[in-house]
């Protein structure tokens, strides 16, 4: 193969490991997996989340997560993300963004969402891990139960 074919492969194939961490990412989020959470993120991450506060470190990360399951439970998250544009699937780092919506049901505390996740993945070990995420809400909208409906 020539030298360009090569570098398009080889970043095809980075393009394909970052779309294969985010749904990795969206399957521990959506069962409440802790270590999945901690095999996604490398452990010098950064993590922005809907909340706004900056946590530093898998370690900080899978803290936050370990206290969100706590309290808001699992296996209620349903999340869909769509739009994943790779903008750079460079030798050192793949940059992508994408769309997401969220349904969680949780009795009374259910809702749905939509927002914007930014993701910087670097290559370890033959997989994407993730370095870098950022987690934009723009919209949340309760949801009623059809008991609550009457």
């Amino acid at each position: 193969m020539s030298a360009d074919l090569n570098e398009t492969v080889a970043r095809l194939e980075r393009a394909e490991w970052a779309r294969s961490a985010i749904a990795r990412y969206i399957r521990a989020m959506d069962s409440g997996d802790i270590e999945g959470l901690a095999a996604h993120f490398d452990k010098s991450a950064f993590f922005n989340g809907a909340d706004g506060v900056d946590r530093d470190g898998r370690d900080a990360i899978v803290e936050f997560f370990g206290e969100l399951f706590a309290t808001a439970g699992t296996g209620g998250a349903h999340h869909l993300v769509t739009n994943i544009d790779v903008e750079e699937a460079e030798a050192d780092r793949t940059v992508v963004r994408s769309t997401f919506a969220l349904v969680y049901a949780a009795g009374e505390a259910s809702f749905i969402g939509a927002g914007t996740y930014y993701d910087v993945f670097v290559a370890r070990d033959g997989a994407a891990v993730c370095i870098e995420k950022r987690i934009t809400l723009d919209d949340m909208l309760p949801l009623q139960s059809p008991a609550q409906l009457g």
